[in-house]
This record gives C-alpha cells, sequence and structure tokens, in this order.
C-alpha cells in the first residue's frame, strides 16, 4: 500500500490528476488565517458546488471541504503533523518524521489543464483505517477530477482544498483549533470545556471562523452543510 501512494505522491508522469511531494515552500504560499477574507454568506453559499460533488460521488465519509489557510510558516525541512494526545489533536512542525500521512491537500491547475493535489498538513502515525481512507481517496480519480474541476469552473481553486476526515473518532466532528504556542495548534471539541466557551459565546481577542465543511450522506439535506446541521470544524487565531 505504502508503495503505492509513494508512486501516487510523486506523480511520476503527467496526467489529469497528479500528487506533488511536499514543499514547505509551496505551504508558506498558503493565506494567513488573519488574511482570509472576512466571514460571510458567500463562504456557505460556495461550499455548495463541492459539496455536491461528494455526494455525487458517496465521499461524505471520507472528505471535507477545507478553507486552504496557514497559521505560521515552515522552516526548510519541516512539515506541520497533527498527532493525538488524549482527546485532544496536537498539530506541531516536525522534522525527518516519515511515518505520516496528508490530510490537506491544496489543488492547482497546471499549465495542460490537469490538476495537482499539493500535501499540506499530514497524520502522524497513521492508523490503518486512516491508510485505507486515505487510499480510497487518492484513488478515486473520478471523484478528485469532478472535485478539482468544480472547484475551477466556480473560481473557487485558491479557496478551498480537499481534508480527509480523520479525526472525528477522537474530538468529533465540532471542534476548535486554536494556538498552543507559537507555532503549535491544538484541536478540541467544541462540546465542552474552553472550546465551547470560545466557540459559542465568542472571545474578543480571537479570530473564529469556520474553516471545513462536511457534507455527509443524509436524507433530505440538500446543498452546503455547515453548523449545527452538519458537522463543522472552526479556527481561532488571537488578534
Amino acid at each position: 500500500m505504502f508503495t503505492i501512494i509513494a508512486s501516487l505522491m510523486m506523480a511520476a508522469s503527467a496526467g489529469p490528476v497528479q500528487f506533488m511531494p511536499f514543499s514547505s515552500t509551496e505551504y508558506n504560499r498558503l493565506p494567513h488565517f488573519l488574511d482570509l477574507p472576512p466571514e460571510g454568506p458567500d463562504d456557505l453559499l460556495s461550499v455548495q458546488p463541492g459539496s455536491e460533488v461528494l455526494r455525487k460521488h458517496s465521499m461524505g465519509a471520507q472528505v471535507g471541504i477545507y478553507l486552504n489557510h496557514r497559521h505560521f510558516e515552515l522552516w526548510p525541512g519541516e512539515k506541520l503533523v497533527a498527532q493525538r494526545r488524549g482527546d485532544a489533536v496536537f498539530m506541531e512542525p516536525l522534522r525527518n518524521n516519515t511515518e505520516t500521512l496528508p490530510y490537506f491537500y491544496r489543488i492547482s491547475e497546471d499549465a495542460s489543464g490537469g490538476f495537482e493535489f499539493q500535501p499540506m498538513e499530514f497524520v502522524d502515525r497513521p492508523t490503518d483505517i486512516y491508510k485505507l481512507k486515505h487510499q480510497a481517496v487518492v484513488s478515486n480519480t473520478a471523484f478528485l477530477l469532478d472535485y478539482a474541476s468544480t472547484l475551477r469552473d466556480h473560481n473557487l481553486l485558491s479557496k478551498f482544498g480537499l481534508f480527509v476526515l480523520h479525526r472525528d473518532d477522537v474530538v468529533g466532528n465540532r471542534t476548535l483549533e486554536t494556538a498552543a504556542g507559537s507555532r503549535a495548534l491544538v484541536v478540541n471539541s467544541v462540546e465542552t470545556g474552553d472550546a465551547a466557551t470560545a466557540a459559542e459565546k465568542g472571545d474578543d481577542d480571537m479570530e473564529v471562523r469556520t474553516v471545513m465543511f462536511t457534507a455527509p450522506e443524509v436524507p433530505h439535506i440538500i446543498g452546503f452543510c455547515g453548523h449545527n446541521s452538519c458537522g463543522h470544524n472552526s479556527c481561532g487565531h488571537g488578534k
């Protein structure tokens, strides 16, 4: 399985969908969280085309639609790695960590009209369940091409990426990601504790917005998902 994934990631030959090697330089080109345009109704409206593709291909249990962003820069040789710590997920830059798989991909169109999937963030020591989920995503060329083409056709490639779901069993599907130091992040459930207070009541010293939208196969729910109807994941960053 790792051989298959490695060959996909190296993008040895041109095609409609290519998986690129990780680059900290490319990661640093993501827009900073505080430089994103203000959150508004257009965020939810712009999620709809992608969520329709997820439903069309029955991929709602595997992936979500992610708002492209970063909270800090990576230094050469680093990559941002998510690690389970108790009932939270901790994310920090690591070097020389080979036991990882990507979970966040930024998508761009190449000169030939194909699409490049650039890994941005990684899961540490992925479980066998996650390995199978990731493989199901990266091997589904029809879905990837449809998703990327749809984002391009709606001028959304620079706004949204692809998020392979990996932490629902740890923190649930309503979470808040906040700083855990100058170059680290922690993801907690918003159902309990400080994260619930920040997410539900707001914090004047923190900018909070939804950054990941899911589109589960739920009867009678049509179009985009977010807020209490479906899972959503938010980020907070000190102003």
